[in-house]
């Protein structure tokens, strides 16, 4: 009776239909603003890039299907969300960049 009830509330416009596709815009919302954790591509980047250079043959099919591949890696790196996981790591890294040059200064001897 239960699967029945459901069935009949998805296929019946009506107010209570619209809560899950509330609750998953904003579970996709929430994915967004989170964004990647890491930039996307990189790994196959690195294997264009291997395959572009590393193996290298007299008819380029390797050279040309490396740097396919390369491009491939850049397209999917431009489709990274940029969101609050990566903006904190930057931020991170930024501090501890700062540090260690404040530390190279203070160090320094005249």
């Amino acid at each position: 009776m239960g699967l029945i009830t459901l069935k009949y509330l998805n296929t019946m416009r009506s107010p209570l239909n619209r809560f899950p596709t509330q609750i998953i815009s904003m579970k996709n919302t929430f994915k967004e603003i989170l964004g990647d954790y890491e930039v996307k591509g990189g790994t196959v980047q690195a294997v264009g890039k291997f395959i572009a250079f590393g193996l290298d043959d007299p008819f380029h099919i390797t050279t040309i299907s490396g740097f396919t591949i390369y491009g491939i890696g850049k397209l999917m790196e431009r489709r990274t969300n940029y969101g609050l996981r990566m903006a904190y790591r930057d931020i991170q890294e930024m501090k501890r960049s700062l540090r260690e040059a404040i530390m190279d200064i203070t160090t320094m001897r005249f």
